[in-house]
């Protein structure tokens, strides 16, 4: 599903906001971006709406989500013990990048960025029943790292973070 919002894409170039690109510009671009990797994903838009609405001429809308599936008899729904094996997939862009004061001005605007062929891959392998019945849990793992994808994992966990895979050197 994606829903969207947007200003007037037919306003005139020159009533475009300083600094920003003008409506009907990001409004194509970011059809023709959600199109792209939905298609290398395998997944068709069931729902897609754009709003316009004045307040959006600043910052646009951009949301969406895939629901997905898989039969009762495929889903284990146990306690976490301990010696229990987490296995991290994943992370956003956006939020792996270090930050500082500029970066409202630097990358305020960046958005989380996937990989769809290793997407579609795991999207295949969450099918497999073998696969899902020896998952106790599943978390998302997103914008808010591995301090979140795993805390919502089970309670008390130790996690040696030193261990964890980082996407490029200088993250912490």
């Amino acid at each position: 599903m994606r829903i969207t919002g947007a200003a007037d894409i037919n306003a005139p170039f020159d009533k475009t906001l300083e600094g920003k690109l003008p409506q009907r510009v990001i409004s194509k671009r970011a059809a023709k971006g959600y199109s792209s990797y939905g298609n290398q994903i395998g997944l068709a838009t069931g729902e897609g709406r754009e709003y316009y609405h004045a307040g959006y001429a600043a910052k646009r809308l951009e949301t969406g989500f895939v629901v997905g599936a898989t039969p009762a008899q495929n889903v284990v729904r146990e306690v976490p013990q301990a010696g229990d094996i987490v296995v991290l997939i994943g992370g956003a862009t956006g939020s792996s990048k270090p930050h500082d004061a500029h970066s409202i001005e630097t990358c305020g605007a960046e958005v989380q960025k996937g990989n769809a062929p290793i997407e579609r891959k795991l999207q295949r392998l969450m099918r497999n029943g073998e696969f899902t019945r020896l998952i106790k849990r599943c978390n998302d793992f997103g914008a808010g790292g591995v301090s979140v994808a795993i805390g919502e994992l089970a309670d008390g966990l130790k996690v040696d973070l030193d261990k964890v895979p980082k996407k490029y050197a200088g993250l912490d």
